[in-house]
C-alpha cells in the first residue's frame, strides 16, 4: 500500500445470497481528497460502503485502511480507526434532540474536553443545527435532517467520511449549501468518499471519479477527464 493511500480496495466481491452486488471493485482514496463513485440505482454504490463499514460481508477482496487490512473487524472498531459512514436515508434518531444525536456521534470516544470542542467547530459549519440544537431530530427539513446526520458523523472525529447520497432529495439551493459544507470539511483534512447519483455535483469538487454500473468499476478518472467522456456525459450528464 503506498503511504500516501489512506483506503485501498482490492477486487472486492460481494453477494446477496447468490446475487453478485460488487465484482472485483478496486479503488483507492488518497489523503485529503475527495472521491465520488457515480452510477445508477443499483450499481452496488450503496453496498461498497456498507462492506467498507463493516455492516456487510465480504465474499472476496481486501479492504486496508492506513496498511491495516479491516475486512471482517466489526463495525464498531472500524468507527474507532476513523471512519465514519452517513447512510442514505440519514438514519437519525427522530425523538432525540439535535444536541443528543450529535452526542451520539461520539459514542466511542471519552475525550469530553475536544467533544465539546469538535461540538463547536461542527455548530460552526451547520449554525442553523446550533440554532436548534433542542428541536427533536424528526422534526426539522429534510435539508436540515442531511446536514445533522453529516454533522453527527463528524462528531466521531473521522479521518474519512463515508456519504451516501447527501443530496438526495434536496432542492438546487439545499444542495449547494450542503456543497458548499462538504468543501469546507475537506479543508479540515477529512477524506471523502462521496456516492452520488447527482453527478454534477460529483464531479464539480472530486479529486478523482469512479463510474459503477452492475456491480462493476465501468471507467475512472479525474473530474475534468470524465466530464469530457461521451459515455458520461451521455448517461449521467444530459448533454
Amino acid at each position: 500500500m503506498n503511504s500516501e493511500d489512506q483506503m485501498d480496495i482490492k477486487e472486492v466481491t460481494v453477494h446477496y445470497e447468490k446475487a453478485v452486488a460488487l465484482e472485483s471493485v478496486s479503488l483507492k482514496v488518497m489523503h485529503g481528497t475527495v472521491v465520488a463513485l457515480i452510477g445508477p440505482n443499483g450499481a452496488g454504490k450503496s453496498t461498497l460502503l456498507r462492506a467498507i463499514s463493516g455492516l456487510k460481508a465480504l465474499t472476496s477482496g481486501q479492504i486496508w485502511i492506513e496498511g491495516k487490512r479491516i475486512d471482517g473487524t466489526p463495525p464498531m472498531s472500524i468507527v474507532r480507526l476513523g471512519i465514519a459512514h452517513v447512510p442514505e436515508g440519514r438514519r437519525l434518531f427522530p425523538y432525540m434532540s439535535v444536541l443528543h444525536n450529535l452526542e451520539m456521534g461520539a459514542y466511542t470516544r471519552t475525550d469530553k474536553k475536544e467533544i465539546e470542542n469538535d461540538m463547536q467547530e461542527v455548530f460552526s459549519h451547520f449554525p442553523i443545527l446550533k440554532e436548534r440544537r433542542l428541536q427533536k431530530a424528526g422534526t426539522l427539513s429534510g435539508g436540515q435532517q442531511q446536514m445533522l446526520a453529516i454533522a453527527r458523523s463528524l462528531m466521531a472525529k473521522p479521518k474519512l467520511l463515508l456519504l451516501d447520497e447527501p443530496s438526495l432529495g434536496l432542492s438546487p439551493l439545499l444542495v449547494r449549501e450542503i456543497e458548499d459544507i462538504l468543501k469546507n470539511i475537506c479543508r479540515s483534512n477529512v477524506s471523502i468518499l462521496l456516492v452520488e447519483q447527482n453527478a454534477e455535483l460529483a464531479l464539480s469538487f472530486a479529486t478523482k471519479v469512479y463510474v459503477m454500473s452492475t456491480g462493476r468499476i465501468v471507467s475512472e478518472g479525474s473530474p475534468e477527464e470524465l466530464s469530457e467522456s461521451e459515455f458520461v456525459k451521455k448517461a449521467y450528464l444530459g448533454r
